[in-house]
């Protein structure tokens, strides 16, 4: 909590903005991200050791029709793994996140029993008051 987040919000409102960094770390929040993460890297490492096998596979082939189907095989794995990369990772990440971050409203909301502190400060640090 930096001094002028303290100076700005009221006492109720502190509370549930403590509440919710709680229910965030009872959560396990960031644990879960780091996994989301950790997936996507073993992807990743998963994608270039694949590639370097294949590539050595077809160097070494002598056989046209089965470099032809090794090059196949290989760039329809390539491209799911870049589908899922680059598309499906992200989507996922974001969804993730999101559910996480409705779920420490709540959980902060019931931690504090003040649901309405909660959102007063989550209104004012975002600089949108609403009636």
């Amino acid at each position: 909590m930096t001094k002028g987040i303290i100076n700005k919000l009221e006492r109720p409102e502190l509370e549930g903005i403590i509440a919710y960094e709680m229910s965030h770390i009872g959560n396990r929040d960031r644990l879960m991200l780091i996994m989301i993460v950790r997936i996507g890297f073993v992807i990743v490492v998963a994608e270039l050791l694949l590639g370097f096998v294949l590539t050595a596979k077809i160097n070494k082939s002598k056989n046209n029709n089965s470099s032809a189907a090794v090059q196949i095989f290989s760039l329809a794995l390539a491209t799911a793994f870049y589908m899922y990369e680059y598309l499906a990772a992200p989507l996922i990440k974001l969804a993730v996140s999101r559910t996480r971050e409705f779920e420490a409203d709540a959980t902060g909301a019931l931690i504090a029993r003040t649901p309405q502190g909660l959102m007063d400060a989550l209104k004012k640090i975002s600089g949108k008051f609403y009636s």
